[in-house]
């Protein structure tokens, strides 16, 4: 919530509306969900190293997540249609709860 304050991105539909034909406005917006999306794969990243130094995880559970996260953020920066970052949105959220669900059980 805080980070879409900060880009000012609050309703996407809305801003869409808004903008309407407007190339550059729709671009605008489209970079602010771009944004929002590749710091979450970072905040994901930064979880992880807390875990790490928690001891919670190894460092290769921790090496392993991270090297997942960081090849879905080239997929994401290399897709070319809106579904194809969907489903690697969608991947991300598989893997995740994929990875913590193994450190829960783990402990």
């Amino acid at each position: 919530q805080c980070l879409r304050e900060i880009v000012a991105l609050h309703d996407v539909r809305e801003q869409k509306k808004v903008c309407k034909n407007d190339a550059q406005c729709l671009a605008s917006v489209r970079n602010k969900v771009y944004s929002l999306v590749k710091f979450r794969l970072y905040d994901l990243e930064e979880r992880t190293e807390q875990l790490l130094e928690a001891g919670i995880i190894t460092q290769d559970q921790a090496a392993n997540i991270i090297a997942d996260l960081e090849e879905k953020k080239l997929e994401f920066n290399k897709a070319t249609s809106n579904e194809q970052r969907k489903q690697i949105i969608t991947d991300v959220k598989f893997l995740w709860k994929d990875f913590i669900k193994k450190v829960q059980e783990a402990q």
